[in-house]
């Protein structure tokens, strides 16, 4: 580059003589004959073409015409005209008009005008104006930056060094990965997926290799791309890039399985099959499965007979769905419940005196025989009692049946034996006493002669639900009118 200012340097001196020897011609033709003709070039001037670009000459010279040019030896020359051109002894020329031009020194050159450029020292270079480019020092012209090259990926996975990617590599590497002592082990094919660590995402890479996935490419860090994915009936594509060595490669993925919706179409039950409807999601294929029964059975409770300290009970299991059933025999409790002194479940009497239980007869000689052969919660009043009525309210209505029988009560030949509701005390086990409660389903009871029997039915409301009653039943004698009374405790069932 320097040989090229150089030689740019010369050409301009050059040409600045060329300008001087054409005006020396041009003055010589406009002279007379006889006149004398200097020479177009001074004798003793020099002009040297070197790097500097300095004219020198040991005479004045001074040129007018058409373009107005001075020369001046060992110090000035000016040559003026359409452009003014000015050369200082060794160093210095200046050129003025559409365009201005200095050489200052031993290569110092300025153009002003539409674009001005200046030349400084061997060194440094100039130039300023509309393109505004300025070059400093030695004139460099920057060689294009090739792009690097990208690097190479080297194989990896095979960590034991046998030339086999195997779980053998896949268990020296995770002894590395918890940290064993003494191993030899390849630390660069151990980077499986080369992100410059050693981890758990290399050991999934290859087993990833050894089940032969071929989206995995040991030894690259691949950004992996689904272009299409993979269906039941269709294989994908998937593009893999390494950002290390940037190679590409687009790999076919298998086909994946049918991902089927699951609609049931009938339940199973204990003793019935169910079905069910499978559908893919993808191809929309179906088929049906059937679902055996399942032989659990959805069973309901019912106490037929409840347990009590001296009895076994009895409860019934029955399945709701398919009506199965079986029943189950309840152990006694062996736990007295007692209601005045008697335990209304086996009738234990700890009062003191005589008290009756279910079944068992009273009997007063000469007068009646009386017996309780049932308490019966009534289920179709209780629907309807009004709990909150002042003469017949209560939260249960209970039925008495009892049965008695004249065996010599009489008042004369035409009245008989009477049992009815009056006869009746009753209270619960927080002494609540019970009420006559006016049901349809009574059986009313009659006036009866000598030797005959009647069962009749009375109804009761209490104002506590409980298990048991305690029943005071009393009657006058009809042969001296004495009050005889007998108690009872029963278990409402």
């Amino acid at each position: 580059m320097k040989k090229l200012i150089s030689l740019a340097l010369v050409l301009t001196t050059l040409l600045s003589v060329f300008v001087a020897i054409s005006s020396a011609d041009d003055n010589t033709d406009n002279t007379p004959m006889d006149s004398t003709t200097e020479s177009a070039i001074p004798e003793g001037e020099t002009t040297t073409g070197d790097p500097e670009g300095t004219t020198t000459g040991d005479s004045e010279e001074t040129t007018t015409g058409n373009p107005e040019g001075t020369t001046t030896g060992d110090s000035e020359g000016t040559t003026a005209g359409d452009s003014e051109e000015t050369t200082t002894g060794d160093s210095e020329g200046t050129t003025t008009g559409d365009s201005e031009e200095t050489t200052t020194g031993d290569s110092e050159e300025t153009t002003t005008g539409d674009s001005e450029e200046t030349t400084t020292g061997d060194p440094e270079e100039t130039t300023t104006g509309d393109p505004g480019e300025t070059t400093t020092g030695d004139i460099t012209t920057e060689e294009p930056v090739e792009p690097e090259e990208p690097a190479e990926c080297a194989p990896a996975g095979d960590t034991t060094g046998d030339g086999k990617i195997n779980l053998g590599d896949v268990a020296l590497l995770l002894k590395h990965i918890a940290k064993w002592s003494d191993l030899n082990i390849d630390i660069e094919q151990a980077d499986a997926v080369n992100d410059d660590k050693i981890n758990l995402a290399d050991v999934s890479a290859m087993l990833k290799h050894i089940a032969k996935w071929n989206t995995v490419r040991l030894g690259h860090k691949d950004s992996v791309d689904v272009v299409k994915a993979p269906t039941c009936k269709e294989t994908g594509e998937t593009a893999l890039a390494c950002k290390v060595c940037e190679s590409c490669v687009t790999v076919t993925t298998s086909t994946v399985p049918c991902s089927y919706d699951v609609c049931v179409i009938t339940e199973p039950t204990c003793a019935k099959e169910g079905l069910e409807k499978y559908t893919c999601t993808m191809c929309k294929g179906t088929y049906d499965k059937v679902i055996k029964a399942t032989g659990k059975h959805d069973y309901e409770k019912t106490v037929v007979t409840a347990p009590t300290c001296g009895t076994a009970g009895e409860d019934k299991y029955t399945c709701s769905v398919c009506k199965h059933s079986y029943t189950k025999i309840v152990k006694a409790t062996g736990k007295h419940h007692f209601l005045d002194g008697v335990c209304y479940d086996c009738g234990k009497n700890e009062s003191g005196h005589k008290v009756y239980n279910i079944g068992e007869t009273w009997v007063v000689d000469g007068q009646w025989e009386f017996t309780i052969n049932s308490v019966k919660k009534h289920e179709f009043c209780n629907k309807y009692a009004p709990s909150n009525d002042p003469l017949f309210g209560g939260e249960e209505v209970f039925i008495v049946e009892y049965t008695y029988k004249n065996i010599g009560y009489h008042l004369d030949s035409t009245v008989g034996l009477y049992m009815g509701a009056a006869c009746f005390n009753i209270h619960d086990g927080e002494n609540d006493v019970a009420h006559s409660y006016p049901c349809t389903h009574e059986k009313i009871p009659h006036f009866i002669l000598k030797g005959e029997t009647w069962k009749a039915r009375e109804a009761f409301v209490i104002h506590h639900e409980g298990p048991a009653i305690y029943i005071r039943v009393s009657e006058f004698r009809s042969d001296n009118l004495k009050m005889e009374s007998a108690d009872f405790v029963i278990k409402i069932s």
